[in-house]
């Protein structure tokens, strides 16, 4: 018994692991060992759950901190700790939704329908287009929140469709600061 404990709670080689599965094992052995694995991963669901709350909870404090007293409050260390575990867009691969519609309403000048914002973005970034379900929505959804951020004015254009301006008031780092990286 406790040595199936011990099996349970450690990772096999797999050479090792195909001579295990080979040994003739009673059903209720493997049963008691896929239930203690069960339990250990809800446990370990749970602790991550309530480390992220914590860890978000750490970002949202820092970033009402950093809007209320300047961001020269953080030191060093701490702003590498939090890129070195938070996502930033400069760090990725490839741009986010609000990164690339940003570029594209900068890059245009005139405004822009959601519709023709989704056509650019098939058109510039078809990965981009393949990560969203509903490419429309999510553009609509990044639009209105540049909009609140200041970065882009709302206007009609002459069929009174709802069109997206980049604001020329709008400077970089102008959007409230984002330290909720998850």
């Amino acid at each position: 018994m406790s040595q199936q404990v011990a099996l349970s709670t450690t990772v096999l080689p797999l050479r090792l692991s195909a001579e295990v599965s080979a040994l003739p094992v009673a059903a209720e052995d493997t049963d008691h060992v896929i239930g203690r694995l069960q339990q250990e991963l809800q446990l370990l669901l749970l602790e991550q759950t309530a480390l992220l709350k914590r860890i978000r909870l750490i970002r949202h404090t820092l970033a009402g901190l950093v809007y209320i007293f300047g961001s020269d409050i953080i030191n060093e260390k701490l702003e590498r700790l939090l890129r070195k575990h938070g996502r930033r867009d400069s760090e990725r691969s490839h741009p986010g939704l609000t990164e690339t519609c940003r570029r594209i309403l900068m890059e245009d000048g005139q405004p822009l329908t959601v519709r023709q914002l989704c056509d650019r973005i098939r058109q510039d970034n078809p990965a981009l287009f393949a990560r969203h379900r509903e490419l429309s929505a999510s553009v609509a959804v990044v639009v209105k929140r540049l909009e609140r951020y200041g970065e882009v004015l709302d206007g009609f254009n002459e069929r009174d469709k709802r069109t997206w301006l980049w604001s020329r008031k709008a400077k970089e780092g102008t959007n409230p600061p984002d330290l909720t990286y998850e």
